[in-house]
This record gives C-alpha cells, structure tokens and sequence, in this order.
C-alpha cells in the first residue's frame, strides 16, 4: 500500500487542490469493496514517510469504501489530483503486499460540489458518472430523475411529459395520492428519430420520502433503460429545529470555549 502511495504522491502538485463531496451508490453489482484516496493527504503521508525510512502509520490518506446497490454511501469529503474523482481496488499478491490499482474514474465537473458517484458497468469495464447532489432541495414525496444515458431520455408521468437531455435531471412531485400505486413509461429515439418505448416503473407513492431515480442504458440492450430508485427518508419541521439548535448551540459552546481559553493566556502572561 504504502509504495502506491508514494507513486500517486509523486504525481501530485505541491498546492491546495480542490475538494470533492460525494456520495456512492453500485448499479450492477450488489456490493463492491472499492479505496478512495485524498490526494492532499496522500502527498503529505509520503512526504513524512520518505523523511522517516520507515513506514508511517498514524492517519494514512487512504480509506476503504463498500458501495452498494440498496443505498448511497454515507457522504464523503476529499481532495483530488489531475481534475478526476478515482476509485481503487486493494490487490494483495501472495508476499502479503497490497497495492492500489485505479478500478474507475471521472472527471470532476465542478470543484468544492456535491455529487453522487454512480458506478455501473461490468467489473472489467465499469464506467463512473458524476450526478451534482442537492436533495436538501427536495419536498416529502417528491421524486428526481437523473438521466444518466448518453441519449435524450423522453419521461411519461402521470401530470409531466418531458424530455431530458443526457446529464440533465428533473425534479417531480407525483399526481399520485399518498399510499396509491403510480406508474410511467421512459422513451428513447429508435433509429428513424421517432420516439419508441424503452422501460417503465411502477411505485408506491410515499408521502414522507424522497425518491432518486437513476436512469442508465440497459447493459444488453441499447434500445432500453434500466432505473434504479434510492428513497431517503425526509426529516419533519420539527426534527430540522432540532438539528439547528443542537448546532447553535454547539457554535456557541465552542465560542465560550475559545474565549475562556484566550482570557487564561492573557493572565499566565501578567
């Protein structure tokens, strides 16, 4: 591990790099066990590390990832080179030494933003899409669709008819009575440019969650799509002033805390 490390510190500027935020989720496999690298960390971890002539122990700057296909990840925070978000496979060959080997990439849209990072592929082949993530944006009940193909997506819902370009993503709140079923159909051009049905999905329409629907090319059949729903629960009113005001007071707490330590090094130096 630690001589992956030091190659991938080798390549990396001596500078403040950009931040990413992200959350995973495996579109074709059920589990995958993956290692994500800060790359800031990573510089500094080799730096120290050469400087010792031994290994380094504390704070390593990689850490392993199990990504599902039931739920995003929890999110996570780091810093990376070359303008691309990269997800490692530990290999351990038979001396008992692990390497990283980069398993899949993608370029970072925007830096200091908030993504999800779908996976989805085969194993040999896997490809990584990153969808700009803002479900605080999201009401109880409503749905977002992100069309992840490299085609423009028609959607048929009840109450919405539209069309969306690859990358693009739509918000929807369901003409559908909570508790009831729903049901639309997805449409991609056939090779004439006339729209043709390529899938659908049928759901239980959930008043206290929110729904993202990924929609990605079926992996056998260009002419269909596969989607994948993540449901989160939304938070009530009064679970959100909670939140806030355990954080207000936590800020002032640590307020006090620096001000009274300011106030004793004031006196030690009378």
């Amino acid at each position: 591990m630690l001589s992956a490390l030091l190659i991938f510190a080798a390549a990396t500027p001596a500078q403040e790099l950009p931040e990413i935020k992200f959350r995973a989720l495996s579109f074709n496999e059920p589990v995958i066990e993956l290692v994500i690298v800060d790359a800031q960390k990573a510089e500094a971890y080799a730096s120290a590390t050469k400087g010792s002539g031994k290994d380094k122990k504390d704070s390593p700057p990689f850490e392993p990832l199990k990504v599902y296909g039931v739920s995003l990840t929890e999110e996570k925070k780091l810093r990376y080179a070359d303008g691309r978000l990269t997800f490692y496979k530990a290999i351990t060959n038979p001396e008992g030494i692990t390497t990283l080997s980069p398993f899949v990439d993608a370029i970072v849209p925007a830096p200091d933003s908030s993504y999800i990072a779908i996976i989805s592929g085969s194993a040999d082949k896997p490809t990584l899409q990153l969808v700009p993530d803002s479900p605080e944006k999201m009401a109880a009940g409503s749905m977002r669709f992100f069309n992840v193909c490299k085609a423009q997506l028609g959607i048929n819902f009840p109450g919405l008819k539209k069309v969306l370009q690859p990358g693009e993503d739509l918000y929807y709140e369901p003409a559908v009575k909570g508790g009831d079923y729903g049901q639309g159909q997805f449409l991609l051009r056939d090779e004439k440019g006339e729209w043709s049905p390529a899938g659908g999905m049928r759901w239980i329409q959930l008043p206290d969650a929110r729904t993202l629907w990924f929609v990605v090319p079926h992996y056998n059949d260009p002419c269909l799509v596969m989607t994948r729903g993540i449901s989160e629960q939304v938070p009530t009113a009064e679970e959100i002033k909670q939140v806030k005001e355990d954080e207000a007071k936590k800020a002032k707490e640590g307020k006090l805390a620096k001000s009274s330590s300011g106030e004793m090094n004031k006196n030690q130096l009378k």
